[in-house]
């Protein structure tokens, strides 16, 4: 099968997420040699336990339900505990620009492109249900890779990095105190990158999900962004249409559903709106600029 299309869009430019690795499995111990490669992970401690090594650091012991998070290039290895061996659940993939490079940006520049600086890897101690979260998620996109369904495996993939984008720890001011209005704003990000597929997600399905009031979650937004919550979502589902339009070949129907709209006409209403034309048009117009 063919990579399926998984595009991302990171300050200014255009990247394609390759998968290396969608699998699940069971091991006990492990190489006792570190190595690396241009790749990044994401990698569910799903049953047992491990150690993980990564070269500079002290080992960390990683119980089930610990997320794995290792930017590409970084030395390491994984040993299954000698008793209980581990289940590793991976998502293990690399970007390309469009020229077809790899990029080595640290991962967690998509979450606060301003920072600094940037571990090179993250253990996250996850509750049951994100962990079963997760894990549903990647064994959907494992599933349709493995039966070589591009546009399924591209939907699973895109719900599964967003889904690892959002279990990402939470940034920190630097004093090291959390400041509680940017934490929900950031979750409040996070969770509509995520869910933008999702054709039930609202305003209120979001409050749900935070356990918060919608009229106060978007009074909260609101004043930080100066735009409701409904307007965030719909202006995000936008431009990730417009992306699709300009850069995949799916069709209007397909990328109606990726962008989270279960009927392409309403999908067409929607885009004329905030776009000023309807999707088709709007994908000739790009596509002849470029010839």
């Amino acid at each position: 099968m063919n990579q399926p299309e998984c595009l991302i869009k990171f300050d200014g430019q255009n990247y394609s997420l390759e998968i290396e690795t969608l699998h699940h499995r069971f091991f006990h111990g492990g190489k006792n040699h570190y190595h690396a490669h241009p790749s990044y992970h994401y990698v569910l401690v799903s049953q047992g336990g491990c150690m993980v090594y990564v070269k500079g650091y002290k080992p960390v012991h990683a119980p089930k339900n610990s997320l794995i998070f290792l930017n590409p290039l970084i030395a390491h290895n994984f040993v299954g505990d000698a008793v209980t061996g581990v289940e590793h659940t991976c998502l293990i993939w690399q970007f390309h620009d469009e020229n077809g490079k790899p990029a080595f940006f640290p991962l967690q520049k998509l979450i606060n492109p301003g920072a600094e600086s940037h571990p090179d890897f993250y253990i996250v101690s996850l509750n049951d249900f994100d962990a079963q979260n997760f894990r549903e998620k990647q064994r959907a996109a494992e599933a349709a890779y493995d039966s070589q369904e591009p546009f399924n495996t591209s939907v699973r993939t895109f719900e599964l990095f967003f889904l690892g984008l959002n279990l990402l720890p939470i940034i920190r001011e630097e004093s090291g105190k959390v400041d509680n209005t940017r934490r929900l704003i950031t979750l409040i990000e996070r969770s509509v990158e995520q869910r933008l597929m999702d054709a039930e997600f609202n305003v209120n399905a979001l409050a749900k999900s935070i356990g918060l009031h919608p009229n106060y979650l978007n009074a909260v937004y609101k004043s930080a962004r100066g735009m409701t919550l409904c307007a965030y979502l719909t202006h995000k589902r936008m431009e990730f249409a417009r992306y699709m339009l300009e850069s995949s070949s799916y069709n209007l129907s397909e990328i109606a559903m990726m962008c989270g709209f279960s009927r392409l006409s309403y999908f067409s209403r929607i885009f004329k709106k905030h776009c000023g034309k309807i999707p088709s048009l709007y994908r000739n117009e790009k596509r002849s600029r470029k010839f």
